[in-house]
């Protein structure tokens, strides 16, 4: 993996250990196990096949597969998924949207949180489920972006405003 991917990846890892997560589970509660980057196969599958980054075990339930997207420096109130990388490489739309309609595994949740840097400090956050997310791309309720030229791994994405989802009657939860 090339290092400015692997470094944007701990960065990432970093603020959603100590800004989001905890911030996470004293809205909703239960637990939560990250597997992205971990060395187990198991861990690595779920990860880079399925688009699991963590598993998550609400109080009471059994454990839901969690996509996790950790964005920079302003609360921009959207759900954000790569549709085209500039490598090629099977983007999360692709993966997702090929396991949702082929009963394959995918994340239930998909979780998007925003962070200040500088200040250290966790924005907003919100969680839906995966198929809501994608629903709304599919119903076209979502913008298509292109990422900047300065930035790591150029690629077009979709973003979905939390407020689509309230619109369209899908559970997005707050946090």
């Amino acid at each position: 993996m090339p290092y400015d991917v692997q470094t944007a990846m701990s960065d990432s890892q970093y603020y959603f250990r100590t800004l989001v997560m905890p911030k996470f589970l004293e809205t909703f509660g239960g637990k939560i196990e990250v597997v992205e980057g971990l060395p187990h196969s198991l861990t690595q599958r779920l990860d880079i096949a399925a688009g699991i980054d963590a598993v998550y075990e609400p109080p009471g339930y059994g454990p839901y597969g969690l996509a996790l997207r950790v964005q920079y420096d302003r609360n921009y109130e959207t759900f954000t998924v790569r549709h085209q990388r500039e490598s090629g490489m099977k983007t999360e739309f692709a993966k997702r949207r090929e396991s949702l309609h082929s009963g394959g595994l995918t994340p239930t949740l998909t979780l998007q949180a925003y962070v200040d840097r500088k200040e250290n400090k966790f924005l907003a956050g919100a969680v839906a489920k995966t198929e809501d997310v994608l629903r709304c791309i599919e119903l076209g309720q979502c913008n298509k972006h292109v990422t900047g030229y300065g930035e790591i791994g150029r690629a077009t994405f979709y973003s979905v405003p939390w407020k689509t989802l309230d619109r369209l009657n899908m559970s997005c939860g707050r946090f």
